[in-house]
């Protein structure tokens, strides 16, 4: 009886080291899913947080369906401890609730986390606000930044204690990226481009909308969108500014560049956008296509990687292009993308079927570094599923517990044609390697660092070669840290963390 009970434990624990990563985790929600459902109301997933101890918030617009016009009914915040149960002990009963009044508007931009706050960027009755809140749900700060842009992206964070904001503005019926910065405490930056904003207008264009941005380690900033005139098709762009928002002239084509996709056609949209460690750039685009599906522009999804000066990254999938048949020989749309530790790349959307046929199934896929499918992933690379039956899924985000995949979606229901939110995970014991392992990232570095350990630290000091004390931060016990590093000078320092005063890891640093 003892051997054979040994026998079923040796079974179980090889079944967990080597279960394919892609997989669905049936022991999370009900067969790997959770649903989220409101009566009467349409959902909308928008974004997903995973903490240290791999408990996660998603936030999830409300709309009513009245009579097929959609009306805004506020958002809510969850939170679910790490294997999917609602976590009560947060706001009010596990949730967070933002109403809206009347015909304004209340819906949730981003979640973002900065050490042991998170940061929560919505719309509160027409009013675009910051909340600061820690991991209980509670509300620490609020403050009301500049009302100016209709359409807004997430938030990034920036070295000195600030972030920026960006979106699109309508200026007198001419849509421009914008974007500004501000401090912790809400105020404007009025050292950022001009009177704490940077607007880009270009007189051959009557919209050019931004669509996602990030920051590299330099600071500067990546601006993602479509481009073109009213009555025209949209082309994918992106633009290149400084830390302090001037136009970086070095890049591409005077700070800018128009993405040429696919040899018949010079048009589609940028969606998102990643800065890897080394400031190569990741951009996902929806590449259109005459002559698609049902006789309508047909959209093909694809994956770019551009040198810091905005070149094709030719070492990444073909000549830095990876540009993807579609799956069901329809349309394939991209809404997000994350960046694992071993720098494999995982984008999420959803697949479509043939006109007349408007189901669409979750959609997600794995690439190697270098660009290439992962046919380890999944199902060849890729997960393609309309669970159980629901005619309209799509993902939306996608975050990393230490040894899994989280995916946060929608899917229709029979609700008079609402849609229900969706948190699906996926098994990924490939990272587990990296869960436990100390990693400080860029190295060499600039103006920040980040500090990463498995284990909960409390002190950072970094001393110069000559032993002296140059930076030294103490702060609630984290497992994940930003230095603000832009006072050190050049050259090679000794990085230490510490716990309750005892030391738990040593590390070097290189300022380059």
């Amino acid at each position: 009886m003892k051997r054979f009970v040994y026998i079923i434990f040796l079974f179980t624990i090889i079944n967990i080291l080597y279960a394919q990563d892609g997989t669905i985790d049936t022991e999370f929600g009900i067969n790997g899913k959770i649903s989220i459902h409101v009566p009467d109301i349409n959902l909308r997933s928008k974004t997903l947080l995973v903490l240290d101890d791999d408990s996660f918030l998603a936030g999830i617009n409300l709309e009513y369906n009245h009579y097929g016009n959609y009306e805004s009914r506020g958002f809510n915040i969850y939170k679910f401890d790490k294997n999917g149960l609602l976590d009560t002990s947060f706001g009010e009963n596990g949730l967070l609730f933002f109403p809206n009044e009347g015909n304004k508007r209340s819906f949730i931009i981003s979640l973002d986390r900065y050490n042991d706050k998170i940061f929560v960027h919505y719309l509160y009755k027409d009013v675009n606000m910051v909340s600061i809140i820690n991991f209980s749900g509670e509300i620490l700060k609020s403050f009301e930044i500049d009302g100016g842009i209709n359409y807004y992206t997430n938030i990034k964070f920036q070295s000195g204690q600030k972030f920026i904001v960006s979106g699109t503005k309508n200026i007198n019926h001419v849509f421009v990226p914008i974007f500004q910065r501000y401090s912790f405490d809400g105020q404007k930056d009025m050292n950022f481009g001009t009177n704490g904003e940077v607007r880009f207008e270009d007189l051959n264009y009557t919209y050019f909308n931004c669509h996602d941005f990030d920051i590299d380690t330099n600071g500067s900033i990546l601006i993602i969108g479509d481009a073109g005139n009213y009555g025209e098709v949209s082309r994918p762009f992106i633009l290149k500014y400084d830390e302090n928002g001037r136009i970086d002239t070095s890049f591409a084509s005077q700070g800018k560049y128009f993405f040429h996709i696919l040899d018949n056609s010079y048009y589609g949209y940028c969606k998102n956008v990643k800065v890897l460690p080394d400031n190569k750039i990741l951009v996902s685009i929806e590449a259109l296509y005459p002559n698609g599906t049902g006789g309508w522009w047909g959209k093909k999804p694809a994956i770019v990687r551009l040198n810091s000066d905005g070149s094709f990254d030719t070492s990444f999938a073909n000549n830095g292009k990876h540009i993807f048949e579609t799956y069901h020989n329809a349309n394939d749309s991209f809404r997000c993308m994350n960046i694992q530790p071993d720098g494999k790349i995982l984008i999420g959307g959803g697949s479509s079927y043939p006109f007349p046929i408007f189901d669409t199934d979750y959609y997600m896929i794995r690439l190697q570094s270098n660009g290439s499918l992962d046919t380890g992933f999944a199902n060849n690379g890729f997960f393609v599923s309309d669970f159980n039956g629901h005619e309209t899924c799509y993902i939306f985000d996608i975050q990393l517990q230490k040894h899994a995949i989280l995916a946060l979606g929608v899917e229709n229901t029979t609700d008079n044609f609402n849609t229900d939110a969706s948190i699906i995970r996926f098994k990924a014991p490939s990272l587990t390697e990296f869960s436990q392992v100390s990693s400080i990232y860029p190295n060499p570095f600039d103006k920040q660092v980040t500090v990463r350990n498995s284990s909960f630290f409390d002190k950072i000091e970094v001393f110069n070669l000559l032993g002296q004390l140059v930076l030294k931060e103490t702060f609630d016990e984290v497992k994940k840290y930003l230095i603000d590093t832009k006072n050190l000078k050049k050259g090679m320092y000794n990085l230490i963390l510490y716990h309750k005063n005892h030391l738990v890891d040593y590390k070097k640093l290189i300022k380059h």
